[in-house]
Parts: structure tokens; C-alpha cells; sequence
């Protein structure tokens, strides 16, 4: 009776030790993007109870810390769940984004890697994100350059990994940003960004949100989002 007793004390206690070795401790950092056009404001509840952050339109929230052991976030449309994060495969100590784009009846994640080299001497870094569902691809200029190559929406067939950019180096200054695409076959061309300040030493997402054949309210938008400290 005691020689069983000890093995079953011994199977719990290995049970444990194991389990314990199977967490996931130490912490990250999220932030969260919001550009789903027709979508009110967003609340991100971390973990089932905490309001961590609420973001509208075109706004991005501060990096918010979350437990390796335990990722999990909503997005809550008053009361309502829209879209959720759940256990991705993250590290410790990194820091990522969520963004959220589309209409709300088909609204999508997209979850990035913020890490990233520092800025080159009065430079900037920046990378292109194209969360456009309506178009094929997208072709960024600055001034009349071409800063990044065609960039199809995150989400088309067979190019998931291709709907942004690395994070490029581009000189301070104010630009203005235009994008390249097409519409019913025929090129266009949107100047979305005037006299954008890029700072010497920042980092930037470069978004363009919304679509390029819509009525008012669901037009395209280009917007450059600095990395926050």
C-alpha cells in the first residue's frame, strides 16, 4: 500500500515538474492598428478582463506588455468580439503589431515582427504595409520617386508574406506620397500623403488603409505611423 502510494506521489510530482517546463515565462510587447475603415472604435481586452488599450481609425495605441505564458487579446466593438489574438508564435522580449483592416463584416489581423535595425544617420526607416483589399498591388512614391515596389494586399491568393515591405532607409525630409495601382485594368494614381514630415532617427509604418475604388467614408489612405518608445 505505501510502495503504491509513493509511485503515485512520484507520477504527480514528475507531472508537475513537466508541466512547469512546458510554460512559457518572461514578457512582450503588442501595439494595435486600427484601419478597418468602416469600424468604430476598438477595444483591446487582454486576457478576458483587462481593457489594455481602445483605438479608432486610423490610430495606433502605446505597446502594451503581455505575459509569454498567456497572449491573448479581443477586440470588442462595444460588447460585440470582432477579432481576436491568441497565442502566436512570439518571444520573449520582442515587440510586435496588430493591424486590423478590411470592412467589419470581413475584418482580418495582420501581425508583424516590430524589430528592426536602428536608423541610419539622418535617415529614417520605414516600411510600406499594404492592408488595401481592392487592389491587385501597390506601388509607393515619395516625391515622385518610387520608394517601394509593387505590394499586394496581405491577404491576396498565394501572397500572404507579400504585403509589406523590410523597413528601408529614407532620407528626413517632407515628402509627398503617392500610390500606384489599378482599376478596372487601367493604371491610377493617388497622392494619399502631402507634406509628411519624416524625422532623421525615427521609425515608421507607412499604411495604406481603406480602398481605391470607394465612396466617401471607405477612400484610400495613407498613413505613416511612428514607432513609439
Amino acid at each position: 500500500m505505501q510502495t503504491q502510494l509513493l509511485k503515485w506521489i512520484s507520477i504527480f510530482l514528475l507531472a508537475a515538474v513537466i508541466s512547469s517546463c512546458n510554460k512559457k515565462y518572461g514578457v512582450l510587447q503588442v501595439r494595435f492598428h486600427h484601419f478597418s475603415p468602416n469600424t468604430a472604435e476598438l477595444k483591446w481586452v487582454y486576457a478576458g478582463k483587462d481593457t489594455v488599450a481602445k483605438t479608432a481609425y486610423l490610430q495606433s495605441s502605446e505597446y502594451k506588455q503581455a505575459s509569454l505564458e498567456n497572449i491573448s487579446f479581443t477586440a470588442f466593438l462595444k460588447e460585440q468580439a470582432v477579432i481576436s489574438v491568441s497565442s502566436p508564435n512570439w518571444e520573449e522580449n520582442k515587440r510586435y503589431s496588430v493591424f486590423v483592416c478590411d470592412t467589419l463584416g470581413t475584418i482580418k489581423k495582420v501581425l508583424l515582427s516590430d524589430a528592426h535595425d536602428a536608423a541610419p544617420a539622418g535617415r529614417a526607416l520605414v516600411r510600406f504595409v499594404n492592408l488595401l483589399p481592392d487592389t491587385f498591388g501597390a506601388v509607393v512614391a515619395a516625391n515622385g520617386n518610387e520608394l517601394f515596389g509593387s505590394k499586394k494586399f496581405y491577404y491576396a491568393v498565394k501572397n500572404y508574406a507579400d504585403g509589406f515591405s523590410g523597413f528601408e532607409p529614407l532620407d528626413a525630409g517632407v515628402y509627398d506620397f503617392s500610390i500606384k495601382t489599378e482599376i478596372d485594368s487601367l493604371p491610377v494614381e493617388f497622392q494619399v500623403l502631402q507634406a509628411a514630415s519624416i524625422e532623421s532617427g525615427k521609425v515608421y509604418n507607412l499604411v495604406a488603409a481603406g480602398y481605391a475604388n470607394a465612396s466617401s467614408g471607405l477612400e484610400m489612405k495613407l498613413v505613416a505611423v511612428p514607432f513609439t518608445e
